[in-house]
């Protein structure tokens, strides 16, 4: 997935918990079944990100949990 775009957000879940901040990562990439790209925009937690900050143009793979949650980004080489 190639980054084309993020945005800095945090929100307070609706249960009043503790504050949440991440970028909301703008992707594209290839996919079956899809004349051109295909473009997505998927929530990462700083948590989640353990220290990457995206950069336009970064090539990432996005690990999911079992409850469809991003849990992991993966940086790949250029």
């Amino acid at each position: 997935m190639n980054v084309i775009g993020y945005r800095r957000t945090s929100f307070r879940p609706p249960d009043g918990g503790q504050e949440i901040s991440g970028v909301t990562l703008h992707l594209t990439e290839q996919r079956s079944g899809v004349e051109g790209l295909a473009v997505e925009h998927v929530f990462v937690s700083d948590r989640k990100l353990d220290g990457y900050f995206p950069q336009l143009g970064d090539d990432i793979r996005l690990f999911y949990n079992r409850y469809g949650k991003v849990d992991a980004v993966e940086l790949l080489p250029q």
